[in-house]
């Protein structure tokens, strides 16, 4: 994530993040002005609309992050905005609709055991 203008003297809320998502990634236009994502400093609405490729986040009220932190666009705690649930809400769907619209940029990974055989992380198959 990257701050922009930062060199510009500007009010609230105009300090956006730029993070590479967008609806070709399954993170689709409802989620426009409608979502948050998780920052190691708290939460940062999304401002705009999605586009394509990228997302805008508001930073305002959190401290300048830098280039290449973690950003958690879907939370695997129920209770957080950004959880599954809470975003099926947000997008008039149903929670398994949220995951099965991940496009093939994102990267998966398996974690857990099956038939009682302990499973390792481990990337899934394309």
């Amino acid at each position: 994530m990257r701050r922009l203008w930062a060199d510009v003297h500007h009010q609230a809320p105009d300090a956006p993040g730029i993070v590479p998502i967008g609806y070709f990634d399954g993170y689709v236009r409802a989620l426009s002005n409608a979502a948050v994502v998780g920052t190691k400093s708290g939460d940062a609405p999304v401002i705009g609309r999605v586009s394509m490729d990228q997302i805008a986040v508001d930073l305002t009220d959190l401290p300048a992050p830098q280039l290449g932190d973690e950003v958690i666009l879907i939370d695997d705690q129920p209770g957080r905005p950004n959880s599954v649930p809470a975003l099926a809400k947000r997008m008039n769907t149903i929670p398994h609709e949220v995951i099965c619209l991940l496009g093939e940029r994102i990267q998966r990974v398996a974690v857990g055991s099956s038939c009682g055989v302990p499973a390792r992380p481990q990337r899934c198959p394309s």
